[in-house]
């Protein structure tokens, strides 16, 4: 059918099954995009996430990755292996009015 829009539900992953997914990942995502620690955090982390609500993603990069073709490609991985947005931040980019409450809520995977 020429002009038709396909629409989709995907269905939101809770906590559990967005960990999951980045355990299961673990290894590609160190191998390929240098990951050397991923966490959850914001209200997927604190299990308040609406529909509407994107993946809050803490990620430590080995200093060789550390660069913005590599950010955007991994970023990308991620939100189609989540099939949802993903926010990602480094540790040195938090602001520190708001490092400690991301730090005190990260659950790493």
């Amino acid at each position: 059918m020429l002009g038709a829009v396909l629409r989709y539900e995907v269905e939101s992953m809770d906590r559990d099954d967005i960990l999951d997914t980045l355990r299961r990942q673990r290894a590609l995502l160190a191998e390929r995009f240098g990951v050397r620690a991923i966490a959850l955090f914001g209200s997927q982390a604190r299990g308040d996430a609406t529909p509407s609500s994107d993946i809050d993603l803490l990620v430590e990069l080995d200093p060789a990755h550390r660069t913005l073709r590599n950010y955007f490609q991994l970023r990308d991985h991620l939100q189609q292996a989540l099939g949802s947005p993903v926010d990602m931040s480094t540790p040195d980019a938090l602001k520190p009015a708001i490092r400690h409450r991301v730090q005190s809520e990260a659950i790493y995977a």
